[in-house]
């Protein structure tokens, strides 16, 4: 009962912190996106926050979105050898799915 009462708050406390910011939310920000289909041991609770770019201008606009809004960033492969805690996490997961990656310097 203590551990059902104490779930129901953090899913509380995370739909809150996605409400904190809905009017900051770039178009490619999703919130409250269950990570336990994202990582090979299928473990875990939701990102308050979760991006998957395409493009590189997409992934900066995550990181300002992360860096103005003091979010915990969080960069995720293809989920192989991590486990997701299931309380979640309560900041920006980013997922890139950019196919081409140049540096400039």
């Amino acid at each position: 009962s203590h551990a059902n009462n104490w779930l129901k708050q953090s899913k509380c406390i995370c739909v809150l912190n996605a409400k904190r910011f809905r009017l900051n939310i770039p178009h490619n920000i999703q919130t409250n996106i269950p990570l336990a289909d994202k990582n090979w041991f299928h473990t875990g609770g939701s990102a308050a926050f979760f991006c998957e770019p395409t493009t590189a201008q997409e992934f900066q606009e995550a990181l300002h979105f992360a860096s103005g809004n003091n979010l915990e960033l969080f960069i995720l492969g293809e989920g192989a050898n991590i486990l997701v805690h299931d309380d979640g996490f309560d900041g920006l997961v980013i997922r890139p799915q950019l196919k081409d990656i140049s540096l400039h310097q």
